[in-house]
């Protein structure tokens, strides 16, 4: 788009140059075979376009000499990217792809954005217990098949027994369904029991309720976590994803039961 207009911006240039001829602003254009250039003003208005949707700098300005090797242009292309940054920082401070994220809630967290300072901690926006685990000695093919088909989570806490929930680990969902695979494939019937020691996630992040929301927000922002495991005392009291994270801690409230 930004080289369409630009490109678009040089023929126009061109052709008020050949009715106007080398006079007023174009005097410097004399001893000059070719002065005008429509393929520069398209170069300047990529790199304009680009600096304002990405508001970037110095990076576009080195992408777009490295690609033309054009040093000679590298004043118009710096005046064309700030002017753009400028215009666009007007408009609001996060670029276009920013703005894409926030306005369709993809649970996205920026490293660069500070965390949120609040009184809430871990407790007051985890999902709580009743979840769908997995028990790790009390697995069989059936159940796994169940919960695969009751279940669109990505993933599972791997705990001792559904009535102790004691963390023991973290299984995904792809790991869970090759497991459930191999079972099958090794001729393995529906009450046959599926180690997963050996394919779970054995230390898992775990946090305390009572873990300030500030960091929480610096572990999935700085480890690019998708899920933390909310333990009290090693027994699973609920989970916090990174969905939640972002959707809850503008509406959740500070919890007298966690504080």
């Amino acid at each position: 788009v930004g080289a369409l207009l630009g490109r678009a911006a040089g023929l126009w240039m061109e052709t008020v140059h050949k009715s106007q001829g080398d006079t007023g602003v174009f005097g410097a254009c004399a001893n000059v075979s070719k002065c005008v250039t429509p393929g520069v003003y398209a170069m300047v208005g990529a790199a304009a376009v680009l600096g304002g949707v990405t508001r970037m700098t110095v990076s576009v300005v080195v992408i777009m000499l490295e690609l033309t090797g054009g040093l000679e242009y590298v004043l118009p292309v710096m005046v064309a990217v700030m002017l753009s940054k400028l215009v666009g920082d007007g408009c609001g401070t996060e670029s276009l792809y920013d703005e894409m994220v926030m306005m369709h809630g993809y649970p996205h967290l920026d490293t660069k954005n500070e965390a949120p300072t609040s009184d809430l901690v871990a407790g007051d926006i985890l999902t709580e217990t009743p979840l769908d685990c997995v028990a790790l000695n009390d697995t069989t093919r059936s159940s796994i098949e169940a919960l695969l088909l009751c279940s669109q989570f990505r993933g599972f806490p791997v705990v001792t027994t559904v009535q102790e929930m004691q963390v023991s680990g973290y299984v995904s969902r792809t790991t869970l369904s090759s497991a459930l695979l191999r079972v099958q494939k090794q001729g393995g019937h529906r009450e046959t029991l599926v180690d997963l020691m050996g394919v779970a996630d054995t230390a898992p992040i775990q946090i305390s309720p009572t873990t300030p929301v500030d960091r929480v927000w610096e572990l999935f922002s700085l480890l690019g976590l998708r899920v933390v495991l909310v333990c009290k005392q090693g027994k699973l009291v609920g989970i916090i994803k990174k969905k939640d994270l972002l959707s809850r801690i503008k509406q959740a409230r500070p919890s007298k039961h966690w504080h």
